[in-house]
């Protein structure tokens, strides 16, 4: 076998005597699997328990979290929609009380005429 396919074996956590030999014998595979032990080693003291309650906490954290954003944008389009509305009645009856205010004749003014 090639050290490759040793170093695989190591990798994949499988153990022969033949790769217990290889071991003893070639300087490079050996420190490659005294290096692979190190970084598990260090792995295994950084893991921490997680409580499983976590997840859905996380979850429900989040779903409240978007409810209370898409409120808040509804609430904002419905002001903007309220402040148009009530901008376009300020501007129609402005308009509207400027025509009856013009110079131009009344109905009354008309009929007299004719």
């Amino acid at each position: 076998m090639k050290c490759n396919e040793y170093r695989n074996m190591l990798l994949e956590g499988l153990e022969s005597e033949d790769l217990s030999n290889h071991i003893l014998e070639c300087k490079e595979c050996a420190a490659y699997k005294s290096n692979l032990d190190l970084f598990k080693s260090v792995c295994k003291t950084n893991e921490k328990d997680v409580p499983s309650s976590l997840d859905g906490k996380i979850i429900s954290y989040a779903s409240g979290r978007n409810f209370r954003l898409r409120k808040r944008m509804v609430l904002r389009i419905a002001s903007a929609a309220i402040a148009a509305s009530i901008a376009i009645c300020a501007v129609a009856s402005f308009y509207l009380s400027n025509i009856e205010d013009s110079s131009s004749p009344s109905y009354q003014e008309i009929e007299q005429v004719l």
